[in-house]
């Protein structure tokens, strides 16, 4: 089964009937005031999957107190139904409002760290990527394309 029909099968099809899926999914989440004046890149409210809210405030609160939420220099979003690009038919997990995008013009699609680095960007440390995976998120720059900007809680469906 692959993830977009776990992902179906958990949340339903976003694109079949938006309004019955954002209404069984979809929240706004007003983000800590503490994250947010410790993040200054990210925007006040983030209109999510009620299911990330959880891990993605515990990775922030551990970006924070090991102070590499300093790499985050950028907020570029998070739901948005389309498909993963390239592809014709499996949709993107922002669809389900379960992956974030970050620093994405240090970041770019297609680009291994050592790539980024060589073109003079600045892609997040390991030890950042690796607070997202111990919080059950997976990491775009490990996707045979990488795509370092993005982040999915996909893991515990």
């Amino acid at each position: 089964m692959t993830i977009q029909d776990k992902l179906i099968a958990k949340y339903g099809d976003p694109v079949i009937d938006v309004r019955v899926f954002e209404a069984r999914n979809m929240v706004m989440w007003d983000i800590p005031l503490y994250i947010n004046t410790h993040i200054p890149a990210l925007p006040n409210k983030i209109y999510c999957n009620k299911d990330l809210i959880g891990p993605l405030q515990k990775v922030f609160y551990s970006l924070i107190e090991t102070g590499l939420s300093r790499e985050i220099k950028t907020w570029d979003g998070c739901y948005n139904v389309r498909l993963i690009r390239g592809s014709k038919t499996v949709l993107s997990v922002h669809s389900w409002g379960l992956a974030i995008d970050m620093n994405a013009s240090h970041n770019p699609l297609g680009y291994s760290k050592d790539e980024a680095k060589a073109n003079g960007l600045k892609p997040f440390s390991l030890s950042f990527d690796e607070t997202f995976r111990s919080n059950g998120f997976k990491c775009g720059i490990d996707f045979k394309r990488g795509d370092g900007m993005h982040f999915e809680y996909t893991t515990k469906i």
